[in-house]
């Protein structure tokens, strides 16, 4: 569920949690419920669960391409 003061949600599957941690920050500075998975299969399953507004992904994932989790 959203935050009630938050603008959206941004789902963020990325495997260098370096990089995921920086687009999270970055995004809740801006007001934005952020969160992030590293596996495509579980960036599918979230989208399935929570719907969010917008999605970052990268296209090189440990487990599935990301061109697979975006078709």
């Amino acid at each position: 569920m959203i935050p009630p003061s938050s603008k959206g949600s941004i789902l963020i599957i990325e495997d260098d949690l370096d990089v995921a941690e920086m687009l999270n920050a970055f995004f809740g500075v801006q007001g934005y419920h952020s969160w992030s998975v590293s596996y495509g299969e579980e960036g599918l399953r979230n989208c399935h669960l929570t719907t969010p507004d917008l999605v970052i992904l990268d296209i090189h994932l440990p487990d599935i391409d990301g061109f697979e989790v975006a078709t």
